[in-house]
Order: C-alpha cells, then sequence, then structure tokens
C-alpha cells in the first residue's frame, strides 16, 4: 500500500494541498489534511460546488461539513456507508479508498486540451454560464447585510445591485512617446481620479484599435497592398488635407478682410453723408461743442478779468465730474453706434433690392434687343422677299449636299472605328475579367491569411498555456522512479495472478480426484454390496459382514460430511476474522465514543444558544 498512498499524496499536492516531506503515507493525515484534500478533489471534480477548506471548531459546522462531504462523494457515485464520522475520524483503509475513488474522477488532461481547442470565445462563454449559474444557486440576502452592495462568497466578491455604482467618466490620455510633443506623466497621473483609470486606458485603446481598422478597410478599399502604396497614398491623403486646412484659411483671412474694408467704406460714407444731410451735428457733437465752447468761455474770462474766481473744487469732485462727462460721451458714442447700424441695415436691404431690380431690368432689356434684331433683320429682308428666299434655298440645298457628302466620309472613317471600338471593349471586357478573378484570388488569399493567422493566433495561445502549465509542474518529480514503481506494482498484480492460477488448478485437480474417489468408491459399495447380499441368505457370517459393511459405509459418508462442514466452518471463521479485523481497523468502538461525545458537545451548544435567546 505505500505506492498507493505515494500516488494519493503526489495528487493531492499537485490538486493544491500543502503538504510537508515529512508526510509519506496515510497514518499520517490528521482531520484538517484530510478535510482539505476531498473538498480540493470534489472542487477539481464540481467547480460550481463551494465547500470549506478549513476545519471549523464548532460541533455544528463540523457536522454540517462532514455531511455535505458524504452526500457529495455518494452523489459522484461512491459505493459504500458514509458519514460525517468518515471525514473527521477516518480510518486508514477507508480514506484510502475514498480518495482512490476521487482521484479516478479528476478531470484528465486530455479534456482539459479540448477545452483549450475549442477556443477563448468557447471558454469565456463556459466560464460566464458558469459563474451564472453558480450566481443564481446562491442564497439571497437583503441590502442591509451587504456592505456597498458587495458580497463575499465561496472565495469571490461579487456585486449583486447597483446602489453605490457611479456614472462612466474618461479622460484623455497622452501616453509617454506617442506623440511628440506629449508629456512624460505616466498615465495614472493624467487623471483627475482614481476609479477613472480604467475607463480611460480602455477607451484610448478602442479609439486607437477603430482608427487602425478605419486605415486597414481604407488600404483594403483602394486595393493599395504594399508598404510603399501604402506610405505614398497616406502622403497623398495628408497633403489634401493641409490643403483644405491651408485653403479654408485664407477664404476665412480674405472674408474678414473685405468684411472690415467694407465696414471701414460704410462708416465713412454714412459719416460723410450725415455731415452733409445734418449740418447740425449729432448729439456727440453738439455736446463737445458745447464743451469746447464753455472752456473758451472760462479761458477769456480768467484773461479778462471781469469775472469773479471760482471756488475751488475737491479731488473727489473733480473726478465725480469727469465720470460724469466720460459717461455722457459714452453714452452719445453708443446712441451714435446704434444710429450707425440701424442705418447699415436699411442701406443693405436697400442695396439688395436695386442689384435685384438691375438684374430684372438686364434680362428684359436683353430679351428686348435680341426681339429688335429679328426685327431689324426681318424688315432688311421684305423688298426682296423672292430673291432672298431663293437664295436661302440653294443655301439649304448646299448645306444639304454638303451633309450627305460629309455623312458619306463619316460612314468611311466609322466602320474602322467602331470595329476599333469593339476590339478595346473586348480587350477591357477581359482585363475586366481578369482583374474580377485577381481580386476575387487576393480576397481569398486574404481569407486564408486571415484564417491561417487565427489559427497561428489560437496555436500560439495554447502553446503558451502549455507552457505555463508546464513551469507550474513540480520540476523535481522523478518519473523514473515512477514507472518504476509502476512496473513493481504490475509485476506483483502478475505474480499474484499466477500464484492465484495455480491455486485454482490444484482445486480443479483435487475437485476431479475426490469426485473419482466417490465415485469409485460408491461403485465398488455397489458391487460388494450385490456380491454380499446374494451369499446373505444362505450364510450367517455373509449376513454380519454386510451388515458391518453397510455400517462402515453410513460411517464413512458421515466423516465425508463432517470433513466437509469443518471445511465450510473454517472458511466462515476465516471471514469472519477477516470481517473482524477490517472493524477493528474501522474503530467503531472509538468512533461510537467519539459520535456520543460529538453529541453531547452539540446539545451542550444548542442549550448555551437557547439561553442567550432567552437571556436576549
Amino acid at each position: 500500500m505505500e505506492e498507493v498512498d505515494q500516488i494519493i499524496i503526489h495528487t493531492l499536492r499537485q490538486v493544491g494541498c500543502e503538504l510537508g516531506d515529512d508526510v509519506v503515507s496515510l497514518k499520517q493525515f490528521t482531520t484538517e489534511i484530510t478535510v482539505e484534500g476531498v473538498v480540493r478533489c470534489l472542487r477539481f471534480i464540481r467547480p460550481d460546488r463551494e465547500l470549506p477548506i478549513h476545519v471549523s471548531p464548532n460541533m455544528v459546522e463540523r457536522y454540517n461539513l462532514g455531511m455535505t462531504l458524504a452526500s457529495a462523494c455518494t452523489e459522484l457515485g461512491f459505493k459504500g456507508d458514509l458519514g460525517y464520522q468518515t471525514f473527521l475520524y477516518s480510518s486508514e483503509a477507508e480514506m484510502r479508498r475514498i480518495f482512490m475513488f476521487l482521484i479516478e474522477k479528476l478531470p484528465k488532461e486530455s479534456e482539459k486540451i479540448v477545452d483549450q481547442q475549442l477556443g477563448a470565445g468557447a471558454v469565456m462563454a463556459r466560464a460566464i454560464s458558469e459563474e451564472i449559474s453558480r450566481q443564481l444557486n446562491a442564497p439571497w440576502l437583503p441590502s442591509y447585510c451587504k456592505r456597498n452592495g458587495i458580497r463575499w462568497k465561496g472565495g469571490h466578491w461579487w456585486r449583486e445591485d447597483y446602489s453605490s455604482c457611479r456614472a462612466l467618466e474618461t479622460c484623455k490620455l497622452l501616453p509617454p512617446g506617442s506623440e511628440p510633443g506629449a508629456s512624460r506623466e505616466p498615465i495614472w497621473r493624467q487623471v483627475h481620479d482614481r476609479r477613472s483609470l480604467a475607463p480611460s486606458v480602455f477607451g484610448f485603446n478602442a479609439a486607437a484599435i477603430a482608427s487602425q481598422q478605419d486605415q486597414e478597410a481604407d488600404l483594403h478599399q483602394v486595393g493599395l497592398l504594399s508598404k510603399g502604396l501604402q506610405q505614398e497614398h497616406r502622403q497623398r491623403k495628408k497633403e489634401r488635407v493641409q490643403k483644405r486646412i491651408a485653403d479654408a484659411f485664407q477664404q476665412s483671412l480674405l472674408s474678414t478682410d473685405q468684411s472690415r474694408v467694407d465696414v471701414s467704406k460704410l462708416l465713412s460714407s454714412l459719416s460723410l453723408e450725415d455731415e452733409a444731410a445734418r449740418p447740425r451735428g449729432s448729439k456727440f457733437t453738439r455736446a463737445e461743442k458745447l464743451q469746447f465752447t464753455k472752456e473758451e468761455e472760462t479761458k477769456q474770462a480768467a484773461g479778462d478779468g471781469a469775472r469773479p474766481e471760482l471756488p475751488k473744487r475737491t479731488s473727489e469732485e473733480d473726478a465725480e465730474a469727469k465720470v460724469k462727462e466720460m459717461q455722457a460721451q459714452l453714452d452719445s458714442i453708443s446712441e451714435v453706434i446704434v444710429q450707425l447700424e440701424g442705418q447699415e441695415k436699411e442701406l443693405t436691404a436697400s442695396m439688395q433690392q436695386v442689384s435685384e431690380d438691375i438684374r430684372v431690368k438686364q434680362a428684359q432689356k436683353a430679351e428686348l434687343e435680341s426681339q429688335n434684331e429679328l426685327e431689324h433683320r426681318a424688315l432688311a429682308l421684305l423688298p426682296d422677299a423672292e430673291g432672298n428666299i431663293a437664295k436661302l434655298q440653294g443655301k439649304v440645298d448646299a448645306a444639304a449636299q454638303k451633309l450627305v457628302g460629309l455623312s458619306v466620309q463619316w460612314e468611311k472613317h466609322r466602320a474602322p472605328l467602331i470595329e476599333q471600338y469593339r476590339q478595346l471593349k473586348e480587350q477591357c471586357s477581359k482585363r475586366l475579367n481578369e482583374t474580377q478573378q485577381k481580386l476575387e484570388e487576393i480576397k481569398s488569399l486574404k481569407d486564408k491569411m486571415r484564417e491561417i493567422s487565427e489559427q497561428a493566433r489560437s496555436k500560439e495561445e495554447l502553446h503558451k498555456q502549455l507552457v505555463s502549465e508546464y513551469e507550474k509542474l513540480a520540476k523535481d518529480v522523478n518519473r523514473s522512479s515512477y514507472t518504476k514503481r509502476i512496473t513493481e506494482i504490475v509485476g506483483n498484480i502478475k505474480k499474484q495472478k499466477e500464484e492465484i492460477a495455480k491455486v485454482l488448478i490444484d482445486t480443479k485437480t483435487l475437485q476431479k480426484e475426490i469426485n473419482q474417489l466417490t465415485g469409485k468408491l460408491d461403485r465398488t459399495f455397489t458391487v460388494t454390496d450385490e456380491l454380499i447380499f446374494k451369499d446373505a441368505k444362505k450364510d450367517e457370517a455373509v449376513r454380519r459382514a454386510y451388515k458391518y459393511l453397510a455400517s462402515v459405509h453410513e460411517n464413512s459418508n458421515q466423516l465425508l460430511q463432517a470433513v466437509e462442514e469443518t471445511g465450510s466452518i473454517m472458511r466462515e471463521m476465516r471471514d469472519l476474522e477477516d470481517q473482524i479485523e477490517q472493524e477493528s481497523q474501522k474503530k467503531v468502538v472509538a468512533n461510537l465514543e467519539r459520535i456520543t461525545a460529538d453529541y453531547k458537545q452539540m446539545k451542550q451548544e444548542n442549550a448555551s444558544l437557547l439561553a442567550q435567546l432567552k437571556g436576549e
């Protein structure tokens, strides 16, 4: 059994159990190691099953864990009596049987490879379906039992409501080295909030991929396959964009200059018209003239000395007066601007109306001139109508003859041109067919290239997965030792089979000999019985011999029956001894004592819980 224990321990280490190097047999397994090994095997067999690895000190939880493990093993098809004591107070033979059963149920490497060959999409869909089924099978909890809508279940965090969600926010990112003028700061410092880092990165990557796909689609649509043609196409496209931008800027600058010139001219014309129409001046000019006249009068009064000196004002009053004067000037200027804008609108409207009237008059003038010319020509031809008609008829006949000659010449030139046109058309159709065939071939080659690239990517992913799995495997495992042990086990099994076959052959030969001897004995007894029975009627001694013969035969039969019964009793004794040994290995008495102790402990825990509930 040492080889079996080594195989079980090696498998448990591969599954994820942390076993020390000193653990070499199942005798050294504790309850914690046993439960952990069974739980990890069940997780590998049924990933959707969630079971705790560690054993709780509470007796109720230990009992529930043992019963769940027993039910899981029975669901997988384990034949035998299982209970919570099987895992908590297990014996070596029982645990060996359970571990061998679970190891046989573990998924093989071939199944993993098949799952990997399905592709990333199928594996993701399977994982999503498993996650959804796991969440649906989980019990419901109210929102106040979950912090921020997040719940921990079986080693996983997941969100069950949207009470603490936030809106999706992204920031513009410039990775270092992406552009010539890009900042050298890392991307996590370019965002204002850490929660918007992941959406910003996803958005940046999606935009880059979309632009690259658009460029590839544009190049494929144009039909540029080589790198040189692609670069030329991109350069021409860049030049066209730059030219459009330059033209747009130039037009905008020209329009702004023209508008400025027109506005200045309009303002100057309006000012001249205003001065000519209103010699008195506007409110602003009148206020300015009044101010200048007042200043002149004050100067004259100061020079003549006729008036008395005015009292000096304080600096604040002067400032207020200046502000009021400037405000008045500003109001007058704003009124003038409003008046000018109104006049500008009126003039533009009148100019549009005048331009439309001019266009209408010009069209009418052109029509009248054409009618006038026709009438003048008709009047000039009226005095000599017959001669003019004859001249026109001659010109018409000459034109007809000329047309006939031209048609004949055209027919001479037309026939070779038509043939040449047909030939060129056929050549073009052939070229089009060839180009279509080439395009179809190119498309098929592109499809093949895509399929090959996808296959190469899938194979690369599979290779990476296999390499990672190979790196995860233990390198210190000596394969030759395991193969040697397996060959030794196979050799021992063969030897046992040979010995069993020899024993079976011996038993068969013995049974044959016994059957032959019993048959011979029966035949000899019948012969002697007949011979003695004939003489027994005549002689008294022969009659006694016949009686002794019958008693000997009966005693021999009884002896044979006793021997057979003793053999069967010995076999039953051996079977009972084996059963006793098995039961002694199961430690039934110790298990019963432990079960009773567990029962008492559970009763005590229940009593304490009831006391706590009553106290509350």
